[in-house]
């Protein structure tokens, strides 16, 4: 397993096709959440600074067999980092995942490139959260206040004698104001998965012990069909002979039963085959966790993980990818030689063995010493959009307000003076 070296000339370097607000936009500068997180990622990876590269939207070059795009034979070839918009990003796959070779995947996920087993160090916990500094918490607070404020006043002072026009500002400045309150908590909504705040915490259990145990052979991993690789990823993962590849169901459940020890994940449709299988099903039972029926389905699989008990689990195909993230946890980090000699690992979509190897994990005690914040506040130029909503919003509310403080005396004098004429004609 190489070194990974995402800044090779001291520059990371993400790319993109398109705009993607409000992860990432021109104002005039590039701005955006993923700017805020790659600046962050920049120095938790050693870089000197970060330059975004943006590809045209007609990047493909095609051959006879297949079209990759240009800005994908640039992550595979190291020139680019990773995607720079992806609304699957995660916090913590850069330091979580480790990778054999920079990779593409439908989820446009940060790859890594995956560390020797001895230099396996970069187990930092990260956290991210949306941090709004005080201005920009008080500017929010501020319009708040002078939006309700303004509508009570109004309502306050409204007469039976209506103005045209006031109820048409009325409804630009509220739905202005609707607005940006929608883009601000979509923002927010999108920052709180991906946020430019940092927490670092101490040194983690590492999954080093895991590979190391598996590539000297003492552990045995089982892969199946729904599992893929790139040419000679099992042989760097796991070393030569260390992994059973069986690509028949029946046959993988017949060896789940003959190895007590194992603890497997399968699909939905590959239980179906299980519960045909009478033989098999007589002979070992299967527990599922059923994700939609408990809201923590891995509280009590965490508790009885810990004490050493032995299960074959069943995962249904729409787990969630936290329930499944902690299944391979418990899976790679909990179970050892002595609980569990036999691993297998099959992930919820068809994509590389790796994403579902943790080489960063919870430690095994309850116990954490707090974590330290390294990161940068959340940029006011992310919430500009909202703001110039709220405040051409409020300031319409202000004028239909000082039309009616100022001019609407005399607008009911002049229609006083209409009615009293029209009725000494009538």
């Amino acid at each position: 397993m190489g070194r990974l070296n995402p800044c090779p000339d001291g520059v990371l370097r993400p790319g993109f096709v398109t705009p993607y607000y409000p992860y990432l936009f021109p104002r005039p500068h590039l701005a955006g959440i993923f700017v805020d997180y790659f600046h962050t990622l920049t120095k938790q990876l050693g870089c000197e600074r970060l330059e975004f590269r943006q590809f045209a939207a007609d990047n493909a070059v095609c051959t006879e067999n297949e079209c990759l795009s240009v800005l994908d034979g640039t992550i595979e070839s190291g020139e680019t980092f990773t995607f720079a918009v992806s609304t699957f990003m995660q916090h913590k796959d850069v330091f979580r995942y480790a990778y054999t070779v920079p990779a593409v995947l439908e989820e446009k996920i940060i790859f890594v490139e995956g560390r020797p087993i001895d230099e396996i160090v970069i187990d930092t916990r990260l956290i991210f959260f949306t941090v709004y500094d005080y201005g920009a918490q008080l500017a929010i607070l501020l319009v708040i206040f002078l939006t309700i404020s303004l509508h009570y006043t109004r309502r306050a002072m409204r007469t039976n004698i209506k103005v045209a026009s006031l109820p048409l500002g009325d409804f630009l400045g509220s739905a202005l104001l609707v607005l940006g309150t929608t883009l601000l908590i979509f923002i927010w909504q999108a920052a709180y998965n991906g946020n430019n705040a940092v927490s670092t915490g101490p040194r983690q259990l590492t999954i080093t012990a895991a590979l190391q145990q598996i590539q000297s052979g003492v552990r045995n991993i089982l892969l199946g069909n729904s599992t893929t690789f790139y040419d000679g990823d099992r042989e760097t993962l796991f070393g030569r002979g260390n992994y059973t590849y069986l690509d028949n169901i029946k046959e993988r459940l017949e060896y789940i039963c003959t190895n007590p020890k194992s603890l497997s994940m399968f699909y939905a449709p590959e239980t179906y085959r299980f519960a045909q299988l009478t033989h098999i099903n007589q002979e070992c039972r299967l527990q599922k966790i059923p994700p939609s029926n408990q809201h923590l389905p891995t509280t009590w699989l965490d508790r009885s993980v810990r004490t050493g008990d032995n299960f074959q689990f069943i995962l249904a195909k729409n787990t969630s990818r936290s329930t499944v993230e902690k299944m391979n946890w418990l899976l790679l980090t909990v179970y050892n030689t002595e609980n569990s000699y036999h691993d297998s690992i099959f992930q919820q979509l068809t994509i590389h063995l790796r994403r579902a190897v943790p080489r960063v994990e919870i430690t095994l005690t309850d116990t954490m010493s707090a974590p330290s914040v390294d990161g940068r506040p959340f940029s006011i130029i992310q919430i500009e959009l909202p703001f110039i909503f709220y405040f051409i919003g409020i300031t319409i509310s202000f004028a239909c307000l000082a039309i009616e403080v100022i001019y609407m005396p005399y607008i009911k004098k002049l229609l006083a003076i209409h009615y009293s004429q029209s009725s000494l004609i009538s």
